[in-house]
């Protein structure tokens, strides 16, 4: 796959011609499930969240748990800023990025996953600092929320990551929390790359892609969700290898970090995971852990499809959006997060269904896991959101806790 700056737009080698792959620019949302809560932000650009809120992840100003979306509060009150252009949700926390380039969290302060340079929690948006502190960048295009820490891309294409350090998933060679941002170094030393394109923080790792199209984790190895082929924990990225070995691909345009197991999608259209098997969430058949990437089956087998736009993957499952713009979904299903009317674990892909029976849609945009709970959601051509999966903590924004096996519409959008 490849974006082409002159249509705005992705397309995708079928094997003998490029097709574009036509984007949705008139709903332009960010969805994003987090550990017992939902984030989005809407075309007007206003960011509204729902589900746990314990924690204040929800940035309303409180504490409290809601079954509907609120709107996410300034950081002196109401009304909330009109001008979100990304939000994502993470364990108790939240973070998202303005349209002024500034970054800005809420939440659970623990291990200084706020980036504001304390450990206070916030149940309002405070800004995320420098690395030397207050004062924040206003250059972030891009941020990501874990567990308990958090990471983001300047226009620079420098990485920074804050919060939880434990196991390394900081990517700065250490293993101690940060309350403001740290750069992430190379895979030798100090002085980091200049050439980041996405990251993405699960549990406690990170991944991320690099221009030239590789893919580094760092953090946690100990479930082989890194993909070099060991298990050993990494303070500094290391390179994702191939199928077989070193040295890595060079192709990725994706990378989805998760609890334990890590998927991502390749120019050519193929999808790859690697790490923990349990349940069947690697879509490659069967159960076992891979150390290195294995390529997801279609529905029936092998070989696997070369359609795939995205791949993300959840706490015990995995979702991805195909271009005919279908949604599956594989791993655990004891909840209904596969979407699929049951609730039976599924080691392949099965497609999303509707909201009321077996046959798919096919004009989905966009999908969000949750890395730390069995939810999904997924926004459609016409706008409207849906979830599905675990109801457990509101989390599905429908007024009620029921778990769904199908997609269910998110009330007021």
């Amino acid at each position: 796959m490849r974006f082409v700056p002159a249509t705005d737009a992705w397309e995708f080698c079928n094997g003998s011609a490029w097709v574009a792959f036509e984007e949705a620019s008139s709903i332009d949302w960010s969805l994003s499930a987090g550990g017992g809560h939902t984030c989005l932000v809407r075309p007007a650009s206003q960011a509204t969240c729902w589900g746990l809120g314990t924690s204040a992840q929800l940035g309303d100003g409180g504490t409290t748990t809601r079954s509907l979306p609120v709107q996410v509060h300034t950081d002196t009150g109401t009304p909330g800023w009109t001008d979100w252009i990304s939000i994502r949700g993470g364990g108790n926390q939240t973070c998202g990025i303005r349209q002024n380039g500034t970054a800005w969290c809420w939440g659970s302060g623990a291990n200084g996953r706020l980036g504001n340079g304390g450990t206070a929690q916030q149940t309002r948006a405070v800004q995320v600092q420098t690395d030397t502190g207050p004062g924040g960048w206003a250059d972030w295009v891009s941020v990501s929320a874990g567990a308990a820490h958090n990471c983001g891309i300047r226009q620079n294409g420098t990485a920074w990551c804050w919060g939880w350090g434990g196991l390394g998933p900081l990517g700065n060679g250490g293993a101690t929390d940060q309350t403001r941002p740290v750069q992430v170094q190379t895979d030798t030393g100090p002085g980091g790359w200049t050439d980041w394109v996405s990251i993405s923080s699960g549990n406690t790792y990170t991944c991320g892609v690099r221009q030239n199209g590789s893919a580094w984790c760092w953090g946690f190895g100990g479930n082989n969700n890194l993909g070099n082929g060991s298990t050993a924990n990494q303070s500094r990225p290391v390179q994702v290898h191939t199928d077989t070995g070193t040295p890595g691909w060079t192709d990725w345009i994706s990378i989805s970090a998760s609890g334990a197991h890590t998927c991502g999608v390749r120019q050519n259209g193929t999808a790859w995971c690697w790490g923990s098997g349990a349940n069947g969430r690697l879509g490659d058949g069967g159960t076992t852990d891979r150390t290195r990437p294995v390529q997801v089956h279609t529905d029936t087998g092998t070989p696997g499809w070369t359609d795939w736009v995205s791949v993300t993957g959840g706490f015990n499952f995995t979702c991805g959006m195909r271009q005919n713009r279908t949604v599956w979904c594989w791993g655990q299903g004891t909840s209904g997060e596969l979407g699929n009317g049951g609730t039976t674990g599924q080691t392949r892909p099965v497609q999303v269904q509707t909201d009321t029976g077996p046959g798919g849609w096919a004009d989905w945009v966009s999908i969000s896991h949750s890395q730390q709970s069995s939810h999904m959601c997924g926004v459609r051509r016409n706008g409207s959101v849906w979830c599905w999966g675990n109801g457990f903590n509101n989390s599905l924004g429908n007024g009620g806790t029921a778990n769904r096996t199908r997609p269910f519409p998110v009330s007021g959008m």
